[in-house]
């Protein structure tokens, strides 16, 4: 019997042709040219105009990192390359070994690099994000971000402290093709602790140069 999966299943990006992907992705440009926060009624109301562009916008995953101005932005050409976004999806790749035995040797495999912008607004630095979920929903995705190892502009109006993403940039999920928003994550300053710093009282020098000389 034919396999009609492909009749019913739902459209992906995949499923269009070059020149309707290169069409639809120069509207859609437009629409983050706007600036506005990308949610999921404007997606779904972007893509309700046709099925071309609900199927280029099926099974992708959004997001930002964001943090306020006031802290600084990193010494780099682009805030984006203050931060390693890295999209992995759990691959099974059973092996039959002969005997009805199919060991399963599943592995994070990394996919190809997430897009990212600079989605700035007038108080916060933004860096936005985008890529196309793995689909099958019981094979997980996972979303790794990072602060990348480059020197910070920090306000000179800070305390001494660190930075740090809040919350920590790990996030697992399943996709069957559903549109995907996460929640922001964000750029935090943490200001050393005080008690770190406060030393004894007391002689700080015990040396021949200060020692009074016998008699």
């Amino acid at each position: 019997m034919k396999n009609n999966y492909a009749t019913f299943r739902p459209k992906t990006f995949r499923d269009l042709s070059a020149e309707t992907r290169e069409q639809e992705l120069g509207h859609f440009q437009e629409v983050l040219r706007k600036g506005d926060p990308i949610t999921h009624v404007l997606l779904s109301d972007w893509a309700s105009t046709s099925d071309s562009r609900s199927a280029l916008l099926a099974g992708g995953v959004w997001g930002g990192i964001r943090w306020p101005k006031g802290l600084g932005k990193p010494k780099t050409l682009n805030i984006t390359g203050g931060f390693n976004v890295v999209h992995e999806f759990w691959k099974i790749a059973g092996v039959d070994t002969g005997g009805g035995n199919t060991p399963d040797t599943a592995s994070w495999k990394i996919q190809p690099a997430p897009s990212l912008w600079d989605a700035s607004t007038d108080s916060d630095y933004r860096v936005a994000f985008f890529f196309f979920a793995g689909g099958g929903g019981i094979n997980g995705n996972r979303l790794t971000i990072s602060l990348a190892h480059v020197s910070w502009e920090i306000s000179l109006l800070l305390s001494p402290g660190t930075i740090r993403l809040d919350p920590y940039g790990l996030v697992e999920f399943g996709s069957l093709g559903e549109r995907i928003v996460l929640a922001d994550f964000e750029v935090k300053h943490l200001p050393y602790s005080r008690g770190r710093f406060i030393q004894p009282l007391g002689p700080a020098i015990d040396s021949d140069l200060y020692k009074q000389p016998s008699t």
